[in-house]
């Protein structure tokens, strides 16, 4: 019978590093917080809340923009399409009739149209950020106290017997 030979996964697996979150003035270091090997709860304890919280705060600001964006791209679209329905539309050398789809279609090649657009989804996509970042540290840190009770547990199973 061949001999089996044991391969430590966990130590042969190399993660990608997590580039560092860049917002309001400080660059918070995603990585140490996701791949940091907490012996106890305590510690995670006291820093995963904090980091929450300041993704929490950053998440508020940025849902907050990501609205005001949303009607930044409408007023940009409703400007584009009064414009275009005046002297703009022959000034662009639109051929055609100008009907009202011809009119939409045209709006969306506006450069304040464009650039509205590039702005909300830059803030749709950090809102998506944020919010499955705080998801991957409560269950990072439901992990730790998990792995906590468990130890516990053994440890206070292992008293019961007498250290047998």
């Amino acid at each position: 019978m061949p001999k089996t030979t044991h391969i430590d996964v966990a130590s042969e697996v190399v993660l990608p590093k997590l580039d560092k979150m860049e917002l309001g003035g400080y660059a918070l270091d995603i990585d140490y917080f996701l791949k940091t090997d907490y012996q106890g709860a305590h510690a995670a304890a006291k820093e995963i809340p904090t980091v929450v919280e300041w993704i929490n705060s950053e998440l508020q600001i940025a849902i907050e923009k990501k609205i005001i964006c949303k009607q930044q791209l409408k007023k940009a679209e409703g400007a584009a399409f009064l414009d275009l329905r005046g002297a703009l539309w022959e000034r662009r050398g639109y051929a055609g009739k100008q009907t009202e789809a011809a009119i939409e279609a045209a709006v969306h090649q506006e450069q304040s149209v464009v650039e509205a657009h590039e702005t909300l989804a830059y803030w749709s996509g950090l809102v998506s950020r944020l919010v499955n970042t705080l998801l991957s540290l409560q269950a990072k840190l439901d992990l730790v106290r998990t792995s906590e009770a468990t130890r516990r547990a053994m440890v206070e199973e292992d008293d019961g017997r007498g250290g047998e």
